[in-house]
């Protein structure tokens, strides 16, 4: 089924306008990854960016209906995570040497 006919005309445009920000928001991120003067910095972008792309497919799936891409949020934002935790634990590991 098509996204256009789960959801209504004024959800449709919500979720579009959402859609839009959210991927000026990405980026945004792309920028300050790309950039970025620290390690410490790149990571805070990258982990920005994973939550921006989980709550852009949390958003679509929302629309479309579609629970299987709920599961697919959960395990982006689970790997985010643990790549965030490792990171930062890279960091500080480097910090004592």
């Amino acid at each position: 089924m098509s996204a256009l006919l789960v959801a209504s005309v004024p959800v449709q445009n919500v979720a579009n306008v959402c859609l839009v920000l959210m991927a000026v928001a990405l980026c945004i991120g792309l920028l300050r990854l790309l950039r970025g003067p620290t390690l410490a910095d790149r990571v805070v972008a990258l982990d920005a960016m994973v939550v921006v792309a989980a709550a852009m497919i949390a958003l679509f799936a929302i629309v479309t209906d579609d629970p299987m891409l709920i599961r697919v949020t959960l395990v982006i934002a689970l790997v985010g995570f643990m790549s965030t935790v490792a990171l930062a634990s890279f960091i500080s590991a480097r910090g004592r040497s």
